[in-house]
């Protein structure tokens, strides 16, 4: 397999799991950069789109300069928030 077939393979994969999950669990690494929450939060909304329960949680707080991802603290939990 060259390189563009295994990431279709993977996709398709992917989206299977998430047409049969009946929750997504998301999450990106420590310290939350731009890259990482922005794709959290475009996963979070096609999520919302297919009608998909999910929980966005990550292992430290949104920093304040990407807070515009979040304006009403919807998607983005700290893993401590959660009970």
């Amino acid at each position: 397999k060259n390189l563009s077939e295994a990431i279709l393979e993977t996709l398709a994969r992917l989206a299977r799991e998430i047409k049969t999950a009946k929750t997504v669990v998301v999450s990106t690494h420590l310290l939350p950069d731009g890259d990482g929450l922005g794709a959290e939060y475009a996963l979070a909304h096609f999520l919302a789109k297919q009608r998909k329960k999910f929980w966005v949680i990550n292992p430290d707080p949104c920093p304040k300069r990407y807070s515009f991802l979040n304006p009403e603290q919807k998607f983005f939990k700290q893993a401590n928030d959660i009970s």
